[in-house]
């Protein structure tokens, strides 16, 4: 357990009460995941969510290390020959690992350096003497002679006195109140300069903004900093960090002279020159910038998450039977036919629908599919060609005959990766790429969740220089978020893949890989306590994860909830007092008002587990994610030359970043909102107004042809009542009176709520909020996503004909 003045520490830092941190954190030293304590330890944590646990469970791993490492360097110099105790007390009270490393900077082993060397030639006295003033009976230069030594390198007085100069500018940079000072100057007050290089001056690059500029260090965005740090990778800017320097070192010297004609200044400004110029200056130019950077990779990791956890909870189309197109290259597409279970019933090649001719072939084979499997829903992957596919779908649902037939845009992001992943060869071994891709699409469709957790995080192309930050940081925040979203949801235990089970909390990799050769051989578990003959599975491990795993049509019907097996015997107990059996209680709100909740207090069940628990009894929680929206794109636009100003245009928003939102508007690239026109209001975070996978509505109010830049504008088309009025001059205002409305027409006005601030806390679990106009119209539209007419078939040529009979035979295979 963390020292009280540590987790002291994290309270002020979290905004919590000292409590709720030692009982988070003992109930992480005991194993307890984050999702666990959400969901079934409120009552203990006083309700803490998974931002505020998130935060004290990394500090508590900072903190140990800090712990860890203070005591190794504690024991480290009490076993020198004359341990300074201040030094120890000043280590001991130490909560920051900088300082720690400050403090004991003097007294680590140092590599070989100038001052190392003197120090062994034994030039110490020297520089004690030279730091301390000359005394009257004897000089500087008479003192070095008595250190002159040709066999320890010292041939003259000047190699003696420089020697000792050596060691006083180490002493200056290892000095921890020196090293605090210069650091935190640095922080405060340096300023980022960049300027073109030779492969970049006078070309036209995406760095164009950054040719010449200059920003305060503290106050670059941290977008922005990523970006100049790519740029300056790539060999197209070059970057430099300015502060003020002389002001700096006047600080410095101010810490060793007492004031300024001091007889000891003439000796110690040098010294701190020499120590700042070649020591200092370096060293914390680059931890100040590596300090931004590491900011920069915290904030960018952030927005990757958030992006991450809308595009695994999109919604999922269900439990039913898919038909995907996924678009391949200019000669070739890919169909697939996975039934409601997710197993492929079909995949093959089929020529990409490039000419008109083409076109009627595919629309044919679609129609000949669709009807020969009962198919009424058809997928197609959003890549280059999408826009020729839909046009086929349209004539083929039209013949179709179905009022109930619809054709749908999924996200490609991550096919390829499946396809060419050890997985996605493990799942079908005789398929290839281009159909793995195509089930990927379907199966995306009916659960985006379940296929997403298959593939590499930074595959789903909804990161912010994701292969810019910090590597090791990302796989861990991508991890813990996939987990969230995973035991947010729950998993089939009977269906699950390896894949999805080895998020579920307390449940390693081989075990996920046990449970899924247990279902193999011994068939599909009855129960949720037959997870304790499966290897790996204990008594802890099953307290974390059986919670989030569901068994439907089981021996117990609680299984199929999310009421935690230790929560049993106290639901049997509700169902005794209200004179039913557990599943004639599980959704019987009558029932449910005969029993008194108060009176079932126990160790675990608090008033907030209790009120948990009779919600799920009341309602059991289906499936959390809502449902689908259909992904529309405009039906003018296919290629970028249908593209003009001006023009309005639907799309899917594809990332998130600090700067703005990339929408899918159906061409090969995407448009960007920029944050200032992304609404009708001052918007600080783009999350706050869109998300990943979300359908919105937009204006082309920009467009660039070589290379192809679309500029966006969401705001342009919010509803006008939602402006805010343009505050009036007085003149004006006199003016325009007899215009206002009455004050029974200005009340009949719908009146726009203030939006409250943004809080860093699951999106996921976020309470609904009121539609806008937009919104409730989009909200409106039926979910299927084309109406179509019946259209004559066009003839075919002999050559297509000849692959569309192909392709029949395999297909009805």
């Amino acid at each position: 357990m963390l020292e009280q003045k540590f987790i002291d520490m994290i309270a002020r830092d979290t905004g919590l009460q000292a409590d709720q941190v030692s009982v988070a954190i003992g109930l992480f030293d005991k194993g307890a995941s984050i999702s666990f304590a959400v969901r079934y330890r409120r009552d203990l944590t006083g309700n803490l969510g998974e931002d505020k646990l998130e935060a004290i469970a990394q500090a508590n791993v900072d903190l140990n290390a800090l712990t860890q490492r203070r005591e190794a360097i504690l024991d480290t110099i009490r076993k020198l020959d004359s341990p300074d105790e201040a030094v120890i007390q000043a280590i001991e009270a130490c909560t920051d690992k900088k300082s720690l490393e400050d403090l004991y900077l003097p007294h680590r082993k140092q590599r070989r350096t100038s001052a190392a060397a003197a120090h062994e030639a034994g030039l110490a006295p020297l520089a004690d003497f030279l730091w301390g003033g000359s005394e009257p009976d004897q000089s500087p230069g008479e003192f070095a002679d008595t250190f002159i030594n040709a066999d320890k390198g010292v041939a003259t007085r000047e190699d003696a006195l420089q020697g000792a100069r050596h060691i006083l500018t180490d002493r200056v940079f290892s000095d921890a109140r020196v090293r605090k000072l210069v650091r935190e100057r640095m922080v405060s007050e340096a300023r980022i300069t960049t300027t073109t290089t030779k492969l970049s001056d006078g070309k036209k690059t995406k760095y164009g903004a950054f040719y010449d500029y200059s920003e305060s260090l503290r106050k670059l965005p941290s977008n922005k900093l990523l970006t100049l740090l790519h740029g300056v990778k790539e060999g197209m800017l070059r970057m430099e960090l300015s502060v003020d320097d002389a002001s700096i070192q006047e600080a410095v010297c101010g810490i060793y002279i007492g004031a300024p004609g001091s007889p000891d200044e003439a000796t110690i400004r040098p010294i701190v020159e020499a120590a700042y110029t070649r020591l200092l200056r370096p060293f914390f130019e680059d931890e100040v910038i590596a300090l931004a950077r590491q900011h920069a990779d915290v904030n960018a990791v952030k927005v990757f998450r958030e992006n991450v956890r809308n595009a695994y909870l999109a919604p999922a189309g269900g439990r039913i039977p898919v038909v995907s197109v996924a678009a391949g290259n200019h000669a070739a597409s890919t169909i697939a036919i996975v039934n409601g279970d997710g197993e492929v019933v079909s995949a093959a090649s089929v020529p990409a629908p490039s000419s008109e001719e083409a076109k009627t072939a595919l629309s044919a084979l679609l129609l000949e599919v669709m009807q020969k499997h009962g198919v009424a829903s058809l997928v197609i992957g959003n890549g280059v060609g999408s826009r020729d596919i839909a046009n086929a779908a349209t004539t083929a649902l039209g013949a179709l005959g179905n009022a109930d037939a619809f054709y749908t845009f999924v996200s490609e992001q991550g096919a390829t990766a499946y396809a060419g992943s050890a997985i996605g060869g493990e799942e079908f071994p005789e398929r290839s790429a281009e159909e793995r891709a195509a089930i990927f699409v379907a199966r995306r469709y009916q659960d985006p969740l379940a296929e997403l957790v298959k593939i590499e995080p930074r595959a789903a192309g909804v990161g912010q220089y994701q292969h810019d930050v910090n590597q090791k940081l990302l796989r861990e925040g991508l991890h813990a978020t996939i987990e969230s979203c995973v035991n947010y949801v729950g998993v089939d235990l009977n269906r699950a893949s390896v894949s999805s089970l080895r998020y579920i909390c307390g449940i390693q990799y081989g075990t996920a890989q046990n449970i899924v050769a247990k279902r193999k051989e011994s068939g599909r578990f009855s129960s949720l306590t037959e997870l304790l003959d499966v290897d790996g599975v204990g008594p802890k491990v099953f307290e974390q994860c059986a919670g989030f795993l569901r068994i439907y049509d089981g021996a117990n019907p609680l299984d199929a909830t999310a009421i935690h097996p230790e929560a049993y015997s106290l639901v049997e107990s509700i169902a005794e007092k209200a004179g039913v059996s557990v599943s004639e209680l599980i959704g019987n709100g009558e029932a449910l008002e005969k029993v008194d909740f108060s009176a079932l207090e126990s160790e675990i069940a608090g008033p907030l587990y209790r009120a948990n628990l009779r919600s799920e009894l009341a309602s059991p929680a289906g499936d959390r994610r809502k449902k689908v929206v259909a992904r529309l794109f405009s039906e003018h636009v296919r290629d970028p030359k249908d593209l003009a100003l001006g023009a309005d245009v639907e799309g899917i928003v594809t990332n998130v970043t600090d700067f703005g939102a990339f929408v899918d508007i159906g061409v090969s690239q995407d448009g960007l909102v920029h944050l200032s026109e992304l609404a009708n209001r001052f918007v600080r975070d783009p999350r706050e107004v869109v998300q990943v996978g979300e359908v919105v509505k937009c204006r082309i109010i920009g467009l660039d042809v070589d290379p192809l830049r679309i500029s966006l504008s969401r705001k342009a088309l919010l509803a006008e009542t939602a402006r805010k009025p343009r505050r009036r001059k007085p003149a004006e205002a006199g003016a325009e009176a007899s215009k206002r409305p009455d004050r029974t027409e200005r009340e009949e006005r719908p009146r726009q709520r203030p939006r409250r601030p943004s809080t860093p806390r699951d999106k996921a679990a976020r309470p609904s909020r009121k539609p806008n106009g937009n919104e409730r119209k989009r909200s409106q539209r039926p979910q299927k996503v084309q109406k179509v007419k019946s259209k004559d078939e066009q003839p075919l040529n002999t050559q297509l004909a000849d692959q569309l009979a192909a392709l029949k035979d395999k297909f009805g295979s």
